[in-house]
């Protein structure tokens, strides 16, 4: 049997450039995600543009939606890379901000596919859930698209609720009756 895949990886220590070591966050949150975004993008050697950016201080959210020659690769498995990144960012927008503000990367629509995508599979549950009064288990998903189905049950299905289970990488929502409020509450 031979030797795994990353076994023929050979690592080399790179000291970083100054213009990494010696970076400063500007103030405005838009200009300090869409600096770190590209900066990240640099250094991952994927160069790219910001098509869109958008920052809603009601809602503490910044968008950032990008363009570069490798979208399938933060697009593939899931958006996996996408998540990562989105994340890496978010903790650079964030470290030591008051308040956190949520942030959402996109690449290639991806969201806005997911969206859609998510949305048609809580109405067909939702329907099922109606004709049988059983809970109905969705498949596993990264938290930001759980958080997706339980906004948009809450939002637009009244008679029905959400609520999460199982762990980690298999952890997913189930879509239910509401269990009727006891009375006075």
């Amino acid at each position: 049997m031979g030797r795994p895949p990353a076994a023929n990886l050979v690592f080399r220590e790179e000291t970083l450039p100054e213009s990494v070591t010696s970076f400063t966050a500007p103030e405005d949150p838009l200009e300090h995600s869409k600096s770190a975004l590209i900066k990240t993008l640099e250094l991952l050697g994927m160069p790219a543009t910001i098509a869109d950016a958008t920052y809603n201080q009601a809602e503490a959210l910044v968008s950032l939606r990008f363009d570069c020659a490798q979208t399938q690769f933060f697009t593939a498995e899931n958006g996996r890379a996408l998540q990562a990144l989105q994340y890496l960012v978010n903790s650079m927008l964030n470290k030591n901000r008051q308040p956190r503000l949520a942030l959402r990367v996109d690449t290639g629509d991806y969201w806005k596919n997911q969206e859609t995508e998510i949305a048609k599979r809580v109405e067909q549950a939702v329907n099922e859930v109606k004709t049988s009064s059983q809970p109905y288990r969705l498949e596993p998903m990264p938290a930001p698209m759980r958080k997706l189905v339980h906004n948009l049950v809450k939002n637009s299905y009244p008679g029905m609720e959400t609520m999460s289970e199982g762990e980690g990488q298999w952890r997913k929502v189930v879509i239910r009756p509401a269990t009727p409020k006891p009375a006075g509450s």
